[in-house]
């Protein structure tokens, strides 16, 4: 949910990510897979790193 309407549906995998945490949260982060049971796991990215080059991750 962004602004009382609904950002992104689906099952975990497909709308975790990237592009929708910046664009629900406004913030920088990536997404990795757990690595026992896959599920995404997201990473916020620091300011400082976010405006100073791309992230580690996709």
């Amino acid at each position: 949910m962004k602004d009382g309407i609904l950002a992104a549906s689906g099952p975990p995998r497909q709308v975790v990510n990237a592009a929708t945490i910046r664009d629900v949260f406004g913030v920088a982060a990536g997404v990795i897979n757990d690595p026992v049971d896959g599920t995404p796991f997201c990473l916020a990215t620091p300011r400082r790193m976010s405006q100073d080059r791309a992230p580690l991750w996709n």
